[in-house]
């Protein structure tokens, strides 16, 4: 997504999306992604709309786990506005995902 492949980005989220063996924090995870490819295309309302979704399957698998790190990442892309209004994507390291 940071280089911009937003085709090949939205086939590997129909991939996640479809399988049965990911567990609900790759969902969640996968739904937050296709959220910022969604922004990156035009759809700026994306991220919201998923966001409670995305939390709580991160959640209920953070209960699953019973560790509050089971759903930390190596990197995600965060959308945020200028003060302009303009959208841009920082990208944060090791952040936890809810």
């Amino acid at each position: 997504m940071k280089c911009m492949f937003l085709k090949e980005a939205k086939y590997c989220s129909d991939f996640v999306t479809s399988s049965l063996e990911y567990n609900k924090f790759h969902l969640s995870l996968n739904i937050f992604n296709r959220s910022v490819i969604e922004i990156m295309t035009g759809n700026i309302n994306a991220i919201q709309t998923n966001m409670d979704r995305v939390i709580t399957l991160a959640k209920d698998y953070q209960e699953s786990t019973n560790t509050v790190d089971s759903t930390s990442c190596s990197c995600l892309l965060i959308p945020s506005r200028t003060g302009d209004g303009d959208i841009t994507f920082i990208e944060v390291e090791n952040p936890e995902l809810i």
